[in-house]
């Protein structure tokens, strides 16, 4: 049963479906009812891919999950294959999105919603449904179901502006990646999927449903607007962030830019790690629960737990001064420290910030104890040289 979003992309351009099926697919967004071999196609196109068997889960499916990827199934028709209303308003998504969040729902969890935050590439969609498949121990796949995503990438590019930008009547334009990405943010404008955003978890947690939320973590200002809304509605909000080191991740960045015919940009993906890092222990303060899990594992393999918070007071009585129960995997976290100080030579001069972050994110990991207060890591030398923490 082929249910995460790469698994639909080796079908759809393993199998190259009809018309009458690719649409089921892409409707379905979870549950796609397709019955294959599926470990042969993932192997197969590993090859393809130029993967091998013990290549990072994160690497391949990050390197077929990326939007660029998934649009190029056929973006120009995709609107119509989701089943929404064709105007680009919070009422048009609303139904479509509870129907499918409805769907997913599995007795006795209600009011809960997991944050994904985390790098571009990192794995925020397959690592951290394994990882919750692993908590929940419900079996595979069954967290993908229940934590359906608001995607804000998926209304804008599934919106009118941003079809009306890169498609014609005979189907897609030739476009540079460039333009392909000044279309993505001119959509953004035109649509504001971030209200459109704020609009469906209010929709979902009216019902009390469980669903997700998807981030860079580049703004702490969003984060903290959806946990605020969520407390609010007497949910469980519970974080999960992945982490791949900076080494590895721009070579599959690299990589997929490559097979996508254009050229790489490595700027806001530093950006976003050095403000991402310093920033995970006031995320996990702003969580009742919080997990960063590695996803720098062999191929086929789930993420692995690296550090564990949860909040040990009662929110709705603002009781903030009570203890929180923090755990660190130190086998991991000295094995991620050995991995980045022995491939510190794969960082150029300008990414030596980015390394230090790094080194400091994991270091503060090893200090943390049970014992309160919380441990935060040091201001990085990225932070001291752009001003701060940039709080909202």
């Amino acid at each position: 049963l082929a249910r995460s979003s790469s698994a639909r992309f080796l079908l759809v351009h393993q199998f190259k479906p009809n018309q009458a099926t690719c649409p089921l697919m892409m409707r379905t967004g979870v549950t796609t009812a397709l019955l294959v071999t599926l470990q042969e196609v993932v192997l197969s196109d590993a090859v393809r891919f130029g993967l091998s068997e013990n290549a990072s889960v994160s690497t391949f499916e990050d390197s077929i999950q990326s939007s660029a990827a998934w649009e190029s199934i056929d973006p120009c028709a995709q609107r119509a294959s989701l089943d929404v209303a064709q105007a680009d308003t919070k009422e048009a998504w609303e139904s479509w999105f509870l129907e499918k969040v409805k769907s997913g729902q599995h007795k006795p969890y209600s009011h809960q919603a997991v944050l994904r935050v985390g790098v571009m590439g990192t794995g925020k969609s397959s690592a951290v449904d394994a990882f919750m498949d692993e908590i929940l121990g419900l079996g595979k796949g069954v967290a993908e179901a229940m934590y359906q995503l608001v995607d804000v990438d998926l209304l804008t590019t599934a919106s009118d502006s941003y079809r009306h930008a890169i498609c014609s009547e005979n189907g897609r334009k030739e476009m540079t990646g460039k333009e392909l990405e000044s279309a993505y943010y001119q959509a953004r404008k035109a649509v504001n999927p971030m209200a459109i955003r704020s609009y469906l978890i209010d929709a979902a947690a009216k019902s009390g449903y469980t669903f997700s939320i998807e981030q860079t973590g580049w703004s702490f200002c969003y984060y903290k607007q959806a946990t605020r809304s969520l407390f609010k509605a007497g949910y469980e909000v519970i974080g999960v962030s992945p982490y791949v080191p900076f080494f590895a991740l721009k070579s599959r960045i690299i990589e997929r830019a490559k097979r996508e015919g254009r050229q790489p940009s490595l700027k806001n993906l530093k950006d976003n790690v050095n403000r991402l890092l310093p920033r995970v222990f006031d995320l996990a303060a702003e969580s009742d629960k919080f997990h960063v899990v590695s996803n720098y594992v062999p191929f086929g393999e789930p993420p692995k737990l690296l550090f564990s918070y949860a909040a040990e007071f009662d929110r709705s009585l603002m009781d903030t001064q009570a203890c929180s129960q923090r755990s660190v995997k130190r086998e991991v976290a000295e094995s991620l420290l050995k991995e980045l100080n022995d491939n510190k030579d794969k960082y150029e001069e300008d990414e030596l910030l980015v390394w230090q972050s790094e080194i400091d994110f994991l270091t503060a990991l090893l200090n943390i104890d049970s014992e309160c207060p919380a441990v935060k890591p040091p201001a990085s030398d990225y932070e001291t040289a752009t001003g701060g923490r940039y709080e909202c």
